[in-house]
């Protein structure tokens, strides 16, 4: 991973989780938000983001 780009991830996920998702913890396409809901697709890049973040 290359200088800083944790902390890009980290960021992104903490965007993601506070503002991208309902109350059973799916997540749509607009990581910055507001929640819109959407398909298995965005779903799984969210958990991605997730796990990737340092």
């Amino acid at each position: 991973m290359g200088p800083g780009l944790g902390g890009r991830l980290r960021r992104n996920a903490d965007t993601a989780h506070a503002n991208n998702r309902d109350s059973l913890d799916s997540y749509g396409s607009h990581w910055a938000g507001p929640f819109v809901p959407t398909n298995h697709s965005c779903q799984h890049s969210a958990l991605d983001l997730l796990n990737a973040a340092p």
